[in-house]
């Protein structure tokens, strides 16, 4: 029988390896590996998944939010018409996007902290960024040979201005487009690229849509690994178990109530093979 870092004897049917953790880049990967694959989209020209099992629970948050923050772009999926306040959206959320790396990154960089890290902070934190893979994808991207000494923070600059360019040339030649129609047909466009600007992000760079879940689901998916092996823990945990887990040692910030967190789980269908959830009164 495996034990796990805390000493608790883990059922040997995890096929999740002890120590095995993704890493920051691994876990994006994988979701938007995942997200992209259940919305019909391509996904051969993603990063490669990390290798670490993406459970059933994980799949149904992303349904949520393809039903709540991802509403409004899944809602512009192009149907074979062409629809020219759909297509200002689409231009309204690429504008939005760069002002978000331009204004909204740099100010939650700060808040977060994280353009105060020592470069002896950031030795520690590469493993768990998982520079290597980030550095191989990046370099593929940029379709060219990086130098060994080229450094992390330039490689990525690169890319970001060279994807800001690639906004740049859609959006002038959406302009092009519509300046060689009609003013009925400019009017929808533009309507749609002002609704496009607020729809998916807000003026604080935070989504719109979030029904306050948001948050809470993507700490679930970053503690994916630890949460399913807590969950397979033996002896078997129950509900109250893994709600307890989760307020101490991932301090997620969730209600402290019982009834929210049954709910939450049966919404993910985070399942748990420990009796702790309470029955349903009998109606007599």
């Amino acid at each position: 029988m495996k034990k796990n870092q805390i000493g608790n004897e883990v059922d040997s049917t995890c096929n999740m390896e002890s120590g095995k953790l993704a890493t920051v880049f691994g876990q994006l990967s994988d979701i938007q590996f995942e997200l992209g694959k259940s919305l019909g989209l391509p996904v051969n020209r993603l990063a490669p998944r990390s290798g670490v099992e993406f459970p059933r629970w994980c799949s149904k948050i992303l349904e949520q939010f393809r039903k709540t923050i991802l509403k409004p772009i899944v809602k512009l999926r192009p149907n074979g018409t062409m629809n020219w306040r759909y297509y200002g959206k689409m231009i309204g959320i690429i504008v939005r996007f760069k002002t978000f790396l331009s204004h909204d990154l740099p100010r939650i960089i700060q808040d977060e902290g994280w353009d105060k890290m020592t470069d002896e902070q950031w030795v520690e934190k590469k493993w768990l960024l998982g520079e290597t893979e980030l550095r191989r994808h990046l370099m593929a991207i940029v379709k060219r040979p990086i130098s060994d000494d080229e450094t992390l923070e330039n490689l990525v600059e690169k890319v970001l201005k060279g994807r800001c360019e690639q906004f740049e040339n859609l959006i002038n030649a959406a302009l092009f487009q519509v300046a060689q129609q009609d003013a009925r047909t400019g009017r929808l466009f533009f309507k749609g690229m002002s609704e496009g600007f607020t729809c998916f992000l807000d003026e604080n760079g935070g989504f719109c849509g979030d029904r306050g879940r948001t948050k809470i689901y993507m700490e679930f998916l970053v503690y994916r690994v630890e949460v399913e092996r807590y969950r397979r823990t033996l002896p078997i945990k129950s509900r109250r178990d893994l709600q307890s887990w989760v307020l101490n040692h991932a301090k997620i910030r969730i209600p402290n109530d019982d009834d929210w967190f049954d709910h939450f789980c049966d919404e993910i269908c985070l399942p748990m093979k420990g009796v702790g959830r309470k029955p349903k009164p009998e109606i007599l």
